[in-house]
């Protein structure tokens, strides 16, 4: 008998799986539906945020500009000038010299021009230093200091017996399998019988807190060695102390540890010679802007000091370099070396004799100075991409100038010192770009307020030395008339007000820590950008609209405080506004306050400081017509009057509020002469060492 066969249960019926194609079309549909809400959504939110973004920053623009502000970009951008005619196309030593590489081609051709490359002093030889096998029973006689080296140790020593090992047998194995560091360590001093503590720096796990394992194996050492071994393999070392018999795990941090007392030893042997012991020195030693002393007259003369190293093996040059407080080594045997060094005080004509190797670079320089202009050619349409002066030769340029006309002072050469000066000086033109002066980043002005600055400080040392005669006086006080700083600094806040926000509008947001450089050195902008560079960019470009209104706003607070109605420097508004700025990004967290948070320069800072020393330019200019009327007179005027207009048309006023300077004769024969100072109080000219506190008080 046939039976029907039953249906298959595992395959649905023809209306079940109608069914569930109606419920996937059903979802898909819902999907899509729901998907295309969520894009008009975004697109909505998108649009919404771009429109009031762009909105906020027109509206922003516009009072701004209402205000004074000139924000579009291409208001800075120089016109250009002609190459012979301009400073920096003078010659090819100018213009690969004073002006940053921006190229592989640029760095390729600074590193091998020779022209102006200013260095320090040639070193002099310090020490002669001999060393020791530890075996050796002999001991040098008559050296200045006594050191052993062990193991990447530098620790003081009389004799070799003094460290001398007990002795540690030799095993024939020694195999340490995924043991920690620090269980490893206390394993293999047990072994050989030393105890000893660890320093608290030691990292005894990984970058992700795990325990570090040691796995190794010795054969045919001993412990000793083996412990030895194992530390240098971690850049650490053992130090004993042969007096209390204690010893001590420190880090080398991959170079040698030097025992704090070896240090210290090593620092009075060598400082000696450095310093040419000046102590009851009769003569006036001036300080130079790169941490030399100069004196008129030959230093004593110190004969190389005399160090005798024990060690198991002869140290490397670069391992002598690091024991002798990174002094050049130059290794002349088997086991000797000579230790080179910078001398800190100079015989002011053994400096002009080694620098007068960039004299014809230094009459170059001013030969081009000769030229009306100095615009360094180049693309200006973006702001942080501009080409700029190389600070670095500007810097040193300066230091050396004021450091030769310290020696001519000493020598007493005023005139050519004056000429240096009168260099130095004429330099800083270059920072204030004429004709224009623009576009004025505030990196370049303050710059220039620091190398005016340097300049007043060396002049000021020919007043305390009573060196400067009538024909340099009044030379000197016509560059000093010249210098007005402040101006210079409000115009680099303007045009930094502008540069941020046209390079936010231009860039995507994600690049803008790569453009800005007061961004790479803050937090919250490094945890922006530690995020996917396509996530960052996805925030609505209204966003960045609105960042730039809070920026500018901002900025403006600033330039309304950097100075007063007349052009003089208000401590209280400068300060006021730093508060004002403060209070609303700590009250705001929102993404629109981000570009401010990491872009707006400490205005407060930079005004006291060319405050100070835009008031040191003015008293300089006071006291050489001071100095004048002395040599005409035979002693100081009663007032400031006096002096005009014979020799001033017009005295200085204080920076600080434009009210008159305070003067008075003292009973010694010499002058007061002060400001009332960031605090804008009246101290009688008390001075501090805070310049936001007390008087700022001429020397002479």
């Amino acid at each position: 008998m046939n039976e029907t066969p039953a249906p298959d249960s595992g395959r649905p019926s023809l209306s079940g799986r109608f069914f569930r194609w109606l419920i996937r079309r059903r979802t898909q549909k819902r999907a899509l539906i729901g998907l295309a809400i969520f894009a008009t959504l975004v697109a909505i939110f998108y649009t919404e945020e771009n429109w009031r973004g762009q909105h906020a920053w027109e509206r922003c623009k516009a009072d701004l500009e209402a205000k004074g502000a000139v924000l579009d970009w291409d208001n800075y951008i120089p016109p250009p000038v002609p190459d012979d005619q301009n400073f920096y196309t003078a010659s090819t030593n100018i213009a690969v010299r004073f002006v940053k590489a921006q190229t592989e081609a640029q760095n390729e051709a600074a590193s091998h021009l020779q022209w102006l490359r200013l260095g320090s002093i040639d070193p002099v030889m310090i020490a002669e230093v001999t060393v020791v096998s530890s075996n050796s029973d002999v001991v040098p006689n008559g050296a200045d200091l006594y050191l052993r080296y062990d193991h990447s140790v530098v620790t003081v020593a009389t004799s070799h017996k003094d460290f001398s090992e007990e002795p540690s047998p030799v095993l024939p194995t020694i195999e340490l399998k995924d043991v920690p560091l620090k269980e490893a360590l206390e394993q293999l001093s047990r072994q050989a019988n030393l105890n000893y503590t660890s320093s608290s720096e030691i990292q005894w796990v990984d970058s992700k807190g795990k325990p570090i394992l040691v796995t190794i194996r010795w054969e045919n050492v001993s412990a000793r060695e083996a412990l030895y071994a194992l530390l240098e393999n971690y850049d650490l070392a053992l130090v004993e102390d042969s007096k209390t018999g204690t010893a001590r795990i420190v880090p080398t941090k991959g170079g040698i540890y030097m025992e704090p007392a070896a240090k210290k030893e090593m620092s009075l042997v060598l400082s000696r010679i450095l310093d040419s012991d000046t102590n009851g020195f009769s003569g006036v030693i001036l300080q130079g802007a790169t941490g030399i002393s100069f004196v008129a007259n030959p230093p004593p003369s110190s004969r190389p000091a005399h160090i005798v190293v024990w060690a198991n093996k002869t140290p490397g040059v670069q391992e002598m370099s690091e024991m002798f407080l990174k002094n050049t080594a130059k290794t002349m045997g088997t086991n000797s070396f000579q230790i080179y060094g910078n001398p800190r005080v100079i015989a002011a004509a053994d400096y002009l004799a080694w620098s007068d190797q960039y004299v014809p670079a230094f009459d170059e320089v001013r030969e081009a100075l000769k030229r009306p202009y100095a615009m360094i050619p180049g693309n200006y349409a973006r702001p942080f991409e501009q080409p700029i002066p190389n600070f670095v030769m500007m810097r040193s340029l300066a230091q050396t100038l004021a450091q030769r006309a310290q020696c001519y002072l000493l020598l007493n050469q005023p005139e050519p010192a004056l000429r240096e000066l009168t260099l130095m000086h004429d330099a800083c033109r270059i920072l204030e770009k004429p004709p224009t002066g623009k576009p004025e980043t505030l990196v370049e002005a303050m710059i220039n307020v620091a190398i005016s600055g340097l300049y007043v400080a060396t002049l000021q040392e020919g007043f305390r030395l009573r060196e400067w005669q009538e024909p340099q006086l009044a030379a000197l006080q016509v560059q000093l008339a010249g210098i007005n700083l402040p101006p210079w600094v409000a115009a680099a806040f303007q045009a930094e007000q502008a540069a941020i926000c046209h390079t936010a509008e231009l860039a995507p947001v994600s690049k803008i820590w790569q453009i800005i450089p007061i961004a790479k050195q803050k937090t919250l902008w490094q945890r922006i950008q530690e995020l996917p560079d396509h996530l960052v960019d996805l925030a609505p470009r209204g966003w960045i609209y609105q960042n730039m209104a809070v920026s500018a706003r901002l900025i403006q607070i600033q330039r309304e405080s950097v100075l007063d109605e007349n052009q003089n420097v208000s401590p209280k508004r400068n300060e006021k506004a730093a508060r004002e700025i403060a209070g609303v990004l700590e009250k705001n967290h929102s993404p629109f306050y981000l570009l401010a948070r990491i872009a707006i320069p400490n205005s407060t800072k930079a005004m006291q400081t060319t405050a100070f020393n835009q008031t040191l330019v003015n008293q300089a200019q006071i006291a050489c017509a001071l100095e004048r009327y002395r040599l005409a007179h035979g002693e100081y005027p009663e007032s400031l009057a006096a002096l005009m207009p014979q020799f001033i048309e017009k005295i200085p006023t204080d920076v600080i509020g434009g009210q008159p300077l305070h003067y008075r004769r003292t009973g010694d024969g010499k002058f007061l002469l002060y400001s009332i100072g960031w605090n804008e109080t009246d101290d009688g000219g008390q001075a501090s060492e805070d310049r936001g506190k007390g008087d700022w008080v001429w020397k002479n």
